[in-house]
């Protein structure tokens, strides 16, 4: 399995975050098992067509594929904080 860092996205990283196997991504999509491999291994290149999709069965937004899955967690907080305390703020 090759690193997001190694392949410019982290479907791997995704994939095990998710505890979903290439198989699994194969039966979400519909996508042959050579097709899933060879962009899993980075044989061949993402496109925003894959991206989509592949965001869409993991239900997650398709530039979280673009980082790891904690960063993306963390950015999700950071996000959700920064609504929190804008709303309260809005109150005042």
């Amino acid at each position: 399995m090759s690193k997001g860092s190694d392949i410019g996205w982290y479907i791997n990283e995704w994939l095990a975050y998710r505890d979903l196997a290439q198989v699994d991504l194969c039966r979400l999509t519909g996508w042959k098992k050579a097709k899933v491999s060879a962009f899993c291994t980075g044989r061949s290149a993402y496109t925003r067509d894959i991206i989509d999709k592949c965001a869409s069965v993991m239900g997650i937004h398709p530039n979280e594929l673009l980082l790891p899955p904690q960063r993306a967690i963390e950015l999700r907080r950071l996000e959700a904080l920064k609504h929190q305390f804008l709303g309260r703020e809005s109150d005042n």
